[in-house]
């Protein structure tokens, strides 16, 4: 590669996330910024309506629903599930935990997640709902308030303890990965890339959901007084200031704190599959990712950029590296540039 210069630097707005970055495979390295806006809307009935009701209850601290089940959450009277399939006419058709107190609990297709006070975290299988069955159970620090399911994970409001987090992807052994203790959370939600938490005092904490680009960051960039990262951890900070942000680096399997290369080897002349020349690019990955994905645009200008799957070839796509011809035909422009773009999940 040749000289490299940053072309743009990483603007946050309000209302807007930033969540791509590029990087030429030419003589210049771009930091190319994709924006998308957070929309968010409510609903609003001026006039609602009781279409049903089941018993009367003085202890509900929660509910959720899936499909035709709700389950609720009763301070000492355990998780009822209840019917909801004709919503005017609801009837309660199981019970969970008997006298325990359950005091959140989230429902994923046929899957409960119960918050247990100093019980912890149960998973239940509603499957039958007159007969829920526990699957699992993991133990906090603290005492479980509140729980939410975001992907394999669950997030628990655990006291003053904050919110811990819950690796689920095996509702039989569910395990504990760990907690930030810094707010206390007495009530959790998940709203797509937001983890919303409420405290006792009414403050509300917005958190990112636990994934491979939080832990890199922890084990890279952090921890930090007053959170889990250290100052510079944005996606677009660049701390070993060469010209790389974070995310690249995340993905790139780099040091984030050290100025390294050798990320992007090419581009090499070769003889592609359909027998015209071609320029191969190879790009260490940062193992089997989860996090982002790796596209790659091609341009004659540095200006214009697409993707055109009728001019690359992918080699090879594996958790240790990328590898793409580029197509280089007698009747092609004299250059030719591709990039490599990462944009988190």
């Amino acid at each position: 590669m040749g000289a490299m210069a940053v072309l743009g630097q990483p603007r946050l707005a309000r209302g807007v996330r930033c969540r791509t970055w590029a990087l030429a495979f030419a003589a210049t390295i771009c930091l190319a910024q994709g924006c998308a806006p957070l929309v968010a809307a409510w609903p609003l009935q001026l006039s609602p309506e009781r279409v049903g009701s089941v018993g009367e209850r003085t202890e509900t601290q929660d509910v959720a629903s899936s499909g035709g089940l709700a389950v609720v959450a009763q301070y000492r009277g355990g998780l009822e599930v209840i019917d909801v399939s004709d919503p005017t006419v609801p009837q309660f058709v199981g019970r969970w935990g008997g006298s325990w107190q359950v005091t959140g609990v989230d429902l994923v297709g046929t899957t409960a997640i119960a918050a247990c006070g100093a019980d912890g975290l149960f998973i239940i299988d509603v499957t039958d709902p007159a007969r829920p069955v526990t699957l699992g159970r993991c133990g906090t620090i603290g005492v479980a308030s509140d729980a939410v399911v975001e992907g394999d994970f669950a997030y628990v409001a655990d006291g003053n303890c904050g919110l811990a987090v819950v690796d689920i992807s095996d509702p039989l052994r569910p395990v504990g990965i760990g907690s930030n203790p810094l707010f206390p959370s007495w009530k959790v939600s998940a709203s797509g890339n937001l983890i919303c938490s409420s405290g006792y005092d009414g403050g509300l904490a917005m958190l990112e959901p636990y994934d491979e680009w939080f832990q890199w960051r922890v084990d890279r960039l952090g921890p930090a007084p007053g959170g889990p990262f250290g100052p510079e951890a944005r996606e677009g900070d660049d701390p070993d200031g060469d010209g790389l942000p974070n995310l690249m680096e995340f993905a790139l399997s780099m040091d984030p704190l050290q100025r390294d290369g050798g990320m992007v080897t090419g581009g090499e002349p070769v003889i592609g599959d359909a027998g015209e020349p071609a320029l191969r690019f190879t790009v260490r990955r940062n193992g089997v990712n989860d996090s982002v994905d790796y596209v790659v645009e091609i341009s004659e200008d540095l200006v214009g950029w697409r993707f055109d799957p009728a001019l690359l070839t992918t080699v090879r796509d594996d958790g240790d590296a990328l590898v793409v011809d580029v197509a280089m035909g007698p009747d092609d422009p004299v250059a030719r540039f591709a990039r490599l773009r990462v944009v988190r999940r």
